[in-house]
């Protein structure tokens, strides 16, 4: 496992195969922003129950987690109950929080994507950029702001139906979402093409601003 600094207080891991990166960042991710488990402790097997039960692509598609893993961001902060020993790690998980224990920064964001799948590096470092570059935040918040409340409501609809994002998520991922795969959005019917088409572009104008790599 290979964690390289991409810039400043970003760190990207690649992975060759989608069970490693799944069983690397599984109980991060939940922990992290999972509607379920956000802010809990919980196993493996609890979290793997409850997407097989409880969302459309476990109910309905008969997808595991490991299915359709494709690329993480976790902030600096939520690795401390991982730290702390207050979860029971895997080989995968404990290899990372021994990479994370030599990381000399108080503020950082670890990355992941399969290798060659480059739109979900660019949708993880459009989450990078929003927790680590403050003017790149308030520049995505104040685009938000001159969004029509129906159709940031919309976007949230489309959103719960995914049933992996915590509420207080939703920002940052309705902007990965803009910058990466806008016609998602296109699964709520009251949102038009042309509104997301026109979405996609200013939030890639930010992203381009601050994108450096």
């Amino acid at each position: 496992m290979k964690l390289k600094e991409i810039s400043e207080g970003i760190f990207y891991i690649g992975f060759k195969k989608r069970e490693k990166i799944a069983n690397t960042f599984m109980k991060l991710h939940g922990y992290y922003e999972n509607p379920k488990f956000k802010g809990k402790i919980f196993s493996e097997k609890q979290f793997e129950r409850w997407f097989r039960l409880h969302t459309s692509m476990g109910k309905e598609y008969e997808l595991r987690f490991r299915d359709i893993a494709g690329g993480f961001n976790i902030p600096d902060y939520n690795f401390k109950p991982f730290i702390q020993g207050k979860f029971d790690l895997i080989k995968e998980e404990k290899e990372l929080i021994e990479k994370i224990s030599e990381i000399d920064k108080n503020k950082f964001i670890i990355i992941s994507s399969i290798i060659g799948e480059e739109e979900f590096f660019k949708h993880e470092l459009a989450h990078a950029y929003f927790y680590m570059k403050k003017n790149y935040k308030e520049e995505i918040i104040g685009y938000f702001k001159s969004i029509p409340k129906t159709k940031l409501r919309n976007m949230e609809k489309v959103l719960e139906c995914h049933e992996v994002y915590h509420p207080s998520r939703f920002i940052d991922e309705m902007q990965a979402n803009l910058l990466t795969k806008h016609n998602t959005f296109l699964f709520n019917k009251r949102l038009d093409e042309n509104f997301l088409r026109e979405a996609n572009k200013n939030i890639q104008q930010i992203f381009n601003k601050y994108n450096l790599y």
